[in-house]
């Protein structure tokens, strides 16, 4: 074996073993084929290709149908919004504030939308990467600079944006159409964000929260127009997934560019509004839950091939119910324990824990099905199993806790003074498993037990959103684009016509 067959067998590496049996020494073969003569090390490019090749395997990007097609078209979107995102914070943003290292990752960005426009297209994707690479390192370069770092949300959003349009932008030739979309959407989405600046002048000059909200407008505007026309395609079939997995994909970072300023406010006794990390967190979660259905979902059956026993192929069944369970009984006992530790036991804090409590309890009781009298025994879902999934529940939201006790008080480790607003917004992580029950409740609704915990997890939700529901902002219409993409999936068939 050679120095160059062993170092490409070592970045085979990266796809999985049941690939790597298959297909493994066919690739590596034809590798060596197109290799010159004298080549001892793979190509920059090469090692690229088979490393991020081998991560879309792992990841199912390469097998879950209509995912692969969908990060195709999303990326154009991603990289426009990016583009226009950029010109518009550098624009509009930087001149109010101090100077931050912002503008090294917008230019980099709007490089990169020159580069697909005016480059040949191998370069896109060394542009992108360049540009991603930049905007993850600020936070470490930072503070070796005399300069701050933009916010920690516009750095995440810019960063999955930028994963989204190189995951989907590959080295294969383009008309002018195609690379001339990202560079004009770039100018639309920037001139878009101006003019509802313009339109919808903040009362507080503020310096990236007010922008960050105008400039969700127009991402969630995006998202809106990919699920309609995912909705509204001509098709012969079910809706097109690869629309769907678009609109998802970039609504997945479109939900959190919003809501409101809710930075101003320093809660002391009163129940702390529905903020930004709320809404993150609920946002993220509906669009994730969104994916995995949209994964797993199959046509309807017709009468002829249905299942006699009217069971669904993709109905959460009782390891679902009995994951959620642990995740709110290990998100009670991790708040409990982290509002306990910071001496900020609140009421409010208190009433989460024991809905998380009550509805773990009334999940954890549901049985195998509709009269057997029989307590669910599906395999991994035992006793041990769930203390197992509890525990590592507890400790995960005690983490998320401490983190989330980090951020919002100034990136400090210890000596907290706002602990009754810290203890709130770290009662905000139950968001997530309160969505996740909901969601499984709905889709296994069939048992008492089951109803009754996803209405009391959804309400305890409607209870949080609702009274905070005008501050909301840009995330309002990405998750109506949730709700579309899963009304979506019950729409049947189009059959046309058979006969003369």
């Amino acid at each position: 074996m050679t120095a160059l067959e062993r170092r490409y067998r070592r970045l085979m590496l990266w796809y999985p073993r049941s690939y790597r049996d298959s297909r493994g020494d066919e690739i590596v073969s034809t590798l060596l084929d197109l290799a010159p003569p004298g080549q001892r090390w793979p190509t920059a490019f090469e090692a690229a290709d088979l490393i991020e090749g081998g991560l879309r395997r792992r990841l199912g990007v390469a097998t879950v149908d209509g995912l692969d097609e969908g990060l195709r078209r999303a990326a154009p979107v991603a990289l426009a919004l990016l583009g226009g995102a950029a010109a518009f914070l550098w624009w509009r943003v930087e001149p109010l504030g101090p100077p931050t290292l912002g503008p090294a990752a917008y230019a980099a960005w709007l490089l990169a939308c020159a580069v697909a426009l005016l480059a040949p297209a191998r370069w896109t994707r060394p542009a992108l990467a360049t540009a991603l690479a930049v905007t993850v390192a600020l936070p470490a370069v930072a503070p070796l600079t005399p300069y701050a770092r933009p916010p920690v949300w516009v750095l995440m959003t810019f960063s999955v944006f930028g994963v989204i349009a190189l995951a989907g932008t590959g080295p294969w030739p383009r008309d002018l159409e195609r690379r001339a979309a990202p560079a004009l959407g770039a100018i639309a989405v920037a001139c878009g964000a101006h003019l509802v600046a313009q339109a919808w002048p903040d009362p507080l000059v503020g310096y990236y929260q007010p922008a960050f909200a105008q400039l969700g407008l127009v991402v969630a505007a995006a998202v809106g127009a990919l699920a309609a026309l995912a909705l509204t395609a001509p098709r012969h079939d079910t809706p097109s997934r690869s629309q769907l997995w678009a609109t998802l994909l970039i609504a997945l970072p479109g939900a959190w560019l919003g809501p409101f300023d809710t930075d101003t406010w320093r809660a002391t006794t009163a129940l702390p509004p529905f903020g930004r990390l709320a809404q993150v967190l609920l946002g993220t979660t509906l669009v994730l839950l969104t994916m995995a259905r949209l994964r797993t979902h199959r046509p309807r059956r017709t009468p002829a091939n249905a299942d006699p026993s009217g069971a669904s192929a993709t109905a959460p069944g009782p390891r679902a119910r009995g994951v959620a369970a642990a995740m709110l009984a290990g998100c009670a006992v991790g708040l409990l324990g982290f509002v306990a530790g910071i001496g900020a036991v609140t009421g409010h804090a208190v009433a989460t824990v024991l809905v998380c409590g009550v509805a773990a309890a009334l999940l954890g009781t549901s049985r195998a099905g509709r009269g057997t009298g029989q307590r669910t025994r599906a395999p991994g879902s035992g006793f041990v199993a769930r203390v197992r999934e509890a525990g590592l529940a507890a400790v995960a939201t005690l983490a998320g806790a401490y983190a989330v006790g980090v951020y919002s008080n100034d990136w400090t480790f210890g000596g907290w003074t706002e602990l009754t607003r810290t203890a709130g917004l770290a009662v905000s992580l139950a968001v997530v498993p309160l969505a996740f029950a909901a969601y499984t409740a709905y889709r296994s609704a069939r048992q008492v037990p089951v109803v009754a915990a996803g209405l009391l997890c959804a309400g305890w939700l409607g209870w949080l959103m609702l009274p905070e529901l005008p501050a909301w902002g840009p995330v309002l219409p990405v998750l109506a684009a949730a709700g579309l993409v899963r009304a979506a999936l019950s729409i049947p068939a189009w059959r046309g016509r058979t006969g003369p």
